[in-house]
């Protein structure tokens, strides 16, 4: 399935998992959201390089 290639997983998660007030608050985040991303390992530098360089055009686009 893998063809025998070290993987690398990272995972992330986004939101809150405590309860909701009653009544809701502003800042309440009733979402809890699970991504995550594999590579193989031997493309994990390329890969790292070519994702930082997304940030500036990223954050030059949302100013």
């Amino acid at each position: 399935m893998f063809g025998g290639k070290m993987k690398v997983c990272f995972v992330d998660e986004a939101g809150d998992l405590g309860a909701l007030s009653d009544p809701p608050r502003q800042n309440d985040q009733p979402v809890l959201v699970i991504g995550g991303l594999v590579l193989d390992a031997g493309n994990l530098h390329d890969f790292t390089a070519r994702f930082l360089d997304l940030i500036p055009a990223v954050v030059d686009r949302n100013r």
